[in-house]
């Protein structure tokens, strides 16, 4: 019987300690820093004991598996020992996939993630299927099976940080949403955050399907990264391209008349939906018509309308002064926040700001036409409105400063607000959720 060490005391840890448990397997936890009260609590309940200190080799006796949290580095020195002594390195998706034998679907991307996969889960469960979403958003899948909750179908969104340390996915389909420059504080460089995504079509069944963005066709032919064989390989162009590698077909979307086409049949998309998420549409009904092929994408396709959409995702948090004001917290990079500004149909008061993730800014520039005022906090403000020095940016210290701020110029000179950091939210809050949640709370106060 194999005895595991989880690193990390998160929500993907305690997942895999749940599973371990459920299974009558053995595992202990380790974290720098002292857990929570509930932390301990739960993993108490679970019977995994926690080791609080120094994660050195001392760790490692008696250890044939470690399962790394997804925010932990995989060239740490005591993953180096374990490679050395030959203990495997498996990341919580794997340990959940060994429990598993029903269809995965992976989604990844620098957007979109989040969207496509509940998207997916919601038009699946509308034509009578059994589906769970899971992975990076919401519940980790093996906290999914530890439930005893076991669906014929598995969406899970996945994360760079965790496909660096997944290898047995086995999709049956693979999503890739959209790529641009994020997270190169642990990448390093654009390339080595699109071979960590990259990871994902590799780990598609040869009878499978992989679905790419245009941005991620742009990329793979920029790295010339190895294509995989499987089943077959879409992408979504907005005109057709010239040279495409083998075995990648590609597919012009009409937006326009609002539907795609596929090997000669017309595809519906939602008249309703903004372009990106009628894209994100397009590789939900892809998906489905190759796990279904009897299945009428027009009836998915009108499932798909009732969807609603996720929170902090340009979220419409209220009307002030006849001006909208939007929460889009989820925004964590520059590409979302332009997505974000091309969908403002007034120039507006756009806040940015949060802890840095190593990518330029002037691209904002580009959109200067949709501001009205640029407005930075946090950590990352003085940097930001140091690239932006040309539309005159005011920067505060805290949201909660930018927030005051903000109120005291919209009630002098009212427009719409958009509320798109561009920037993770760790330098003042737990997550995107708790600082757009904040967001949407103040600002109402704050321009009554």
């Amino acid at each position: 019987m194999n005895n595991y060490l989880i690193l990390g005391t998160g929500l993907s840890a305690l997942a895999a300690a749940r599973l371990l448990h459920k299974k009558g397997l053995q595992g202990r936890a380790s974290t720098l820093k002292p857990p929570s009260k509930e932390e301990q609590s739960e993993f108490a309940k679970v019977s995994c004991p926690i080791v609080v200190g120094p994660q050195d080799s001392r760790l490692l006796d008696n250890i044939d598996v470690i399962i790394p949290s997804p925010g932990i580095p995989l060239n740490i020195p005591l993953l180096q020992t374990a490679r050395e002594q030959g203990i495997a390195i498996i990341s919580e998706i794997d340990l959940a996939l060994e429990f598993y034998s029903g269809v995965t679907i992976g989604v990844t991307g620098t957007n979109g993630k989040s969207t496509t996969v509940t998207m997916l889960e919601h038009i699946l469960k509308g034509i009578g299927k059994d589906c769970l979403a899971g992975g990076n958003l919401g519940r980790p899948p093996s906290e999914i099976l530890a439930a005893d909750e076991s669906p014929k179908i598995l969406a899970l969104e996945l994360s760079s940080y965790q496909l660096e340390a997944t290898e047995k996915l086995a999709a049956a389909v693979s999503i890739f949403t959209s790529f641009s420059a994020d997270h190169l504080e642990r990448h390093k460089t654009l390339e080595g955050y699109f071979n960590a995504k990259w990871r994902l079509a590799h780990q598609t069944n040869s009878g499978g399907i992989i679905i790419l963005s245009e941005s991620v066709l742009e990329a793979l032919l920029s790295f010339n990264s190895e294509i995989p064989k499987v089943h077959k390989i879409y992408a979504f162009v907005s005109k057709y391209p010239k040279g495409l590698p083998p075995g990648i077909e590609p597919i012009l979307v009409d937006h326009e008349r609002c539907q795609l086409s596929v090997e000669g049949e017309t595809v519906p998309l939602a008249e309703s939906f903004s372009i990106h998420d009628n894209l994100n549409l397009a590789s939900c009904l892809l998906a489905t018509r190759h796990l279904f092929p009897n299945q009428s994408l027009d009836q998915a396709c009108l499932i798909a309308q009732n969807y609603r959409k996720l929170a902090h995702r340009f979220e419409t948090v209220c009307h002030r002064s006849n001006q909208i004001v939007i929460n889009d917290s989820k925004s964590t990079n520059v590409e979302s926040t332009l997505v974000a500004l091309k969908s403002m149909k007034q120039p507006c008061y756009l806040l940015l700001g949060g802890k840095d993730k190593g990518a330029p800014y002037q691209e904002i520039l580009q959109l200067k036409d949709h501001i009205f005022k640029v407005i930075t906090f946090g950590e990352a403000g003085a940097m930001i409105s140091s690239q932006l020095k040309s539309l005159n940016p005011i920067s505060y210290k805290s949201l909660k400063n930018a927030l005051v701020g903000l109120s005291k110029l919209f009630h002098e000179n009212p427009a719409p607000i958009l509320f798109s950091p561009a920037c993770s939210s760790f330098d003042e809050f737990l997550n995107f959720e708790e600082r757009g949640l904040y967001f949407s709370k103040e600002i109402q106060r704050l321009i009554n």
